[in-house]
């Protein structure tokens, strides 16, 4: 192992090898970005979802409470309902 030192010589450094590394190393840093930019729109579909179906059951236990008071109202005999077959 080479120690570099302020007045030391680096003629020895490889470019090409140093090159390499440089691409590789912007390669993986484009890619991680790539990777995070996909989790982050997967999380938004998901949390999209998410909120579409609290936003159904909401309107279903709506609709069953209006069913509901509309069979209410229906029997004749308000605030009851019999519903024993």
């Amino acid at each position: 192992m080479k120690v570099l030192l302020p007045d030391a010589d680096i003629s020895y450094v490889d470019t090409l090898t140093l090159g390499s590394a440089i691409v590789a190393f912007k390669d993986a840093q484009t890619a991680t970005q790539i990777q995070y930019a996909v989790a982050a729109r997967l999380m938004s579909a998901a949390r999209a979802q998410g909120q579409a179906v609290v936003e159904m059951l909401d309107e279903a236990a709506e609709g069953f409470e209006r069913a509901t008071a509309e069979m209410i109202a229906a029997s004749g005999t308000p605030g009851t309902l019999d519903i024993y077959a």
